[in-house]
């Protein structure tokens, strides 16, 4: 299959049934980071990889391009929403950001599967952070669970962890924290005391 391949992309045609066609074409090539290992194997073609690589676009993992997690999230939403034949949704703010804040080690295929799965477990237009959060693996392996506290109580956990990973993850700026989590910068700060979130870390 690599010969032909190869044949392909240096001479422009294919051969059927032993006839030479040409083939009109622009071959564009997506490969798993480490192909050049398998190039210096013999187990990739050398002058394949060579004619396919002439124009390449480096594409970094998702854990470092944060910004560009809610443009890809809202265009995965537009299309499980559409494949399932749905009313168009929206993520909150809030939800936004906790999708921002994931590390994704799957990339694009686990952001997908989030989205997908956050879509058929909401019934409203709007996909509220509480509906995301079943859907998410987190990189530490889960406690076993034991009920501790009122609803209200665990409540206040929640929302004091998730505001504290927010602010941590703009640095402590109030203001892109506040923008993040859909509210005003001045109720953040009375949330932050009311949750004994320290407010000496936080700078503008």
């Amino acid at each position: 299959m690599q010969a032909r391949l190869a044949r392909l992309v240096r001479d422009g045609e294919a051969r059927i049934e032993g006839e030479p066609l040409p083939a009109a074409m622009r071959l564009i090539v997506s490969a798993a980071p480490g192909i050049e290992t398998e190039v210096r194997a013999n187990r990739f073609r050398n002058d394949v990889y060579r004619r396919v690589s002439a124009l390449r676009i480096d594409l970094p993992p998702l854990s470092e391009r944060a910004e560009d997690i809610p443009a890809l999230a809202a265009r995965l939403l537009e299309d499980a929403c559409a494949a399932s034949d749905l009313t168009p949704r929206h993520f909150t703010p809030a939800a936004l950001g906790l999708l921002g804040a994931m590390s994704w080690p799957g990339n694009l295929a686990e952001l997908r599967e989030a989205v997908e799965r956050a879509v058929a477990a909401t019934s409203g237009d709007s996909i509220q952070v509480e509906a995301l959060v079943p859907t998410l693996r987190f990189e530490r392996a889960p406690a076993t669970f034991t009920p501790e506290g009122t609803l209200r109580e665990a409540r206040q956990r929640f929302e004091h962890d998730y505001i504290a990973a927010v602010l941590e993850h703009h640095g402590w700026r109030m203001a892109d924290a506040a923008q993040t989590l859909g509210i005003q910068r001045p109720n953040l700060y009375r949330k932050a005391r009311q949750l004994g979130i320290p407010i000496a870390r936080i700078s503008e």
